[in-house]
């Protein structure tokens, strides 16, 4: 019996972080949010949510056994 590779797409935020100097939490924020701000954002994690859906037209019969998927590598 034939196998396929089925993915499927959570919805989620790719988040990113930024270290500022401010007085407040809420200062920081207006800081960080200024079109103008130049301080560095580094990648800080992914949030999944429940909801998800198969990514339509990526699913593809799996030839053989131990060949793997070029994007799963």
């Amino acid at each position: 019996m034939p196998k396929f590779r089925v993915v499927k797409g959570h919805d989620a935020w790719a988040k990113y972080a930024t270290t500022v100097e401010a007085e407040t939490a809420e200062e920081a924020d207006v800081i960080a949010m200024d079109r103008f701000y130049e301080g560095a954002w580094e990648e800080d994690g992914v949030a999944e949510f429940d909801d998800y859906q198969l990514m339509e037209g990526e699913t593809e019969e799996i030839k053989d056994e131990g060949e793997e998927h070029a994007e799963t590598a």
